[in-house]
């Protein structure tokens, strides 16, 4: 089985440039309970999977495929690091982004095709966001200074990543990527 998710790559750009920013609140938040994500695994959730069989991979191919073959390319524009789900129950310390109709029309399109299909993927209500830190379970939300305004990616390619969990951190490896063409 492989543990699998459909996300949205960004430009290397905004990885660095996000990088620095997770640099910054590391030392603000030096002393909580944070596991920084490495730059080269920032990405965009569309749909999580969870374990799915490895012969599915052609078929998910297809299915992106034809989600992509409709869809626009788009500015996302990254709105500022917050903690997600939210403040009273901190989780994660994300990148979140401003909500764009052609990010959320490909999302729903790609997640709708998916369960046409027999496939799982996770119920939760879509908040597009690059996750920089994992907290533990006992982490509270604390104050930060920071300022992500005039970071910008653009919405060019979905990627099928599998998620190889480690004793450290997880691993995305890229399975599938098919590029949003106009």
């Amino acid at each position: 089985m492989i543990r699998a998710f459909i996300g949205l790559s960004i430009s290397e750009l905004l990885e660095r440039q996000l990088n620095l920013h997770a640099v910054g609140l590391a030392q603000q938040l030096a002393n909580e309970d944070l596991r920084w994500v490495a730059p080269e695994n920032y990405h965009i959730t569309l749909a999580f999977m969870g374990d799915i069989n490895p012969q599915a991979v052609p078929q998910i191919e297809s299915l992106i495929e034809g989600v992509v073959a409709k869809s626009r390319r788009a500015t996302l524009v990254i709105d500022d690091a917050v903690w997600f789900p939210s403040i009273h129950k901190p989780r994660l310390l994300v990148a979140s982004l401003q909500q764009h109709a052609e990010l959320v029309g490909l999302q729903s399109k790609l997640v709708n095709a998916l369960r046409l299909e027999g496939f799982s993927v996770d119920h939760r209500h879509f908040k597009p966001h690059i996750t920089l830190a994992r907290a533990g379970r006992q982490q509270q939300a604390k104050k930060f200074q920071s300022v992500l305004s005039d970071l910008t990616t653009s919405m060019e390619e979905v990627v099928l990543f599998e998620s190889q969990l480690r004793s450290t951190a997880p691993r995305y490896m890229p399975l599938v990527a098919k590029l949003i063409e106009r």
